[in-house]
């Protein structure tokens, strides 16, 4: 009730500062909100009044509400659903920070794994560039020398062969 008292006085400042033109409208909508919040307080109070009343008037008053049977066990049924609902979203957030760790981890080891590999790379081109600018070349030059080898070989065998 108050805020809405401070309200109504915020908008009494607002209305003050309104053209002279349009001012009649909006004090009149004011007004009538004053009056609708004085009528709510009055009903606020006389509504508080008749509860303090009844339960000072009930010794054995012990319940805030009047629920038959049927409605306390099914409000009992549905907080026992809100607990299993809290458990099992309890439970799905460790399995999401689980999983979280467990990401983290394997992106940390690809990350080391690819600067290994970047590493090698870098350790093969370097070596590359040292014999040749060229890639194809160390290619050429694996099968020249397998070529070579095949020709020592096949040299031997002929001279080994018997003639």
């Amino acid at each position: 009730m108050e805020e809405a008292q401070e309200l109504l006085e915020q908008m009494e400042l607002e209305v003050r500062e309104i053209k002279a033109a349009i001012r009649p409208k909006y004090r009149t909508r004011l007004d009538s909100y004053k009056a609708e919040l004085g009528r709510l307080s009055i009903e606020f109070v006389s509504a508080k009044q008749k509860g303090v009343e009844a339960y000072l008037q009930d010794p054995y008053y012990t319940e805030p509400l009047n629920l038959k049977d049927e409605q306390k066990q099914r409000l009992l049924e549905n907080s026992e659903r809100v607990e299993r609902t809290g458990q099992q979203l309890r439970a799905g957030y460790r399995v999401l920070l689980e999983t979280e760790e467990i990401g983290a981890s394997v992106l940390r080891d690809l990350n080391v794994q690819r600067e290994t590999i970047e590493k090698s790379r870098d350790r093969v081109s370097g070596f590359i560039s040292i014999q040749d600018p060229s890639p194809h070349s160390i290619f050429q030059s694996i099968n020249l020398t397998y070529l070579g080898s095949f020709y020592r070989l096949a040299g031997r065998f002929a001279r080994q062969a018997p003639s």
